[in-house]
């Protein structure tokens, strides 16, 4: 019913702005970076842990220049995906 995963986050790497019908929880294993949910930053550093609620617009950066940066992700897709409830959309 839950999947985990590893995100890495190169130095300057961003990603594109998604959204989707699964909850996400997110953990900074290593380094920092921010995420954008909707049009509010969050700021975050190892031993962190933020929440992207379902269907929010998201995405994610690293503005170090020295340092990856790793998230534990944990999500609900699973069972959103069996229910036949699971959509994405990217701008």
């Amino acid at each position: 019913t839950m999947s985990c995963e590893i995100q890495m986050l190169r130095p300057g790497e961003r990603t594109k702005c998604h959204r989707h019908t699964s909850n996400t929880i997110y953990h900074v294993f290593q380094g920092a970076g921010f995420t954008y949910i909707d049009d509010t930053r969050y700021d975050w550093g190892q031993g962190d842990t933020l929440t992207v609620p379902l269907w929010c617009w998201h995405r994610h950066g690293n503005d170090r220049s020295d340092e990856n940066a790793v998230l534990f992700v944990m999500n609900d897709r699973p069972i959103m995906e069996s229910l036949d409830f699971y959509r994405e959309e990217r701008q």
